[in-house]
């Protein structure tokens, strides 16, 4: 234990107080960006964080609930609503574009033949 009380633990002794395999320790030491360091052992361990009152964070157990301003929450649906638009938008436009490529390609492909064809009547 260190002055702040988080434990420093192998990743086996940490894989086993929070029930997962020591690679699964590791990957979520990395992705949460806990503190991890060499040993006197040379064995690697890693400094496991916890919560309020004291007991290691578990992946397993129930996520404490907060509360929730809801003047957050409605500025985030706000927000989702105009990226649903936004996205509506963008996909017409897409749609339109596909259109007008098809509608290219097919003059190109009608133009390309044309000329084929002068060709061929201006040799023969």
């Amino acid at each position: 234990m260190d002055d702040e009380g988080d434990a420093w633990l192998t990743y086996a002794e940490a894989g086993q107080r929070l029930g997962v395999s020591p690679e699964a320790v590791r990957a979520k030491a990395i992705r949460r960006g806990w503190r991890r360091q060499q040993g006197n052992d040379g064995k690697a361990r890693v400094q496991l964080p916890f919560d309020p009152v004291d007991r290691v964070v578990n992946a397993r157990s129930t996520p404490v609930r907060k509360s929730v301003d809801p003047a957050l929450v409605h500025a985030l649906e706000g927000h989702v609503a105009s990226l649903k638009t936004e996205n509506e938008r963008l996909a017409a436009a897409l749609e339109t574009l596909k259109a007008e490529l098809a509608a290219a390609n097919a003059r190109a492909s009608e133009e390309s033949a044309f000329r084929r064809g002068a060709q061929r009547d201006a040799k023969g």
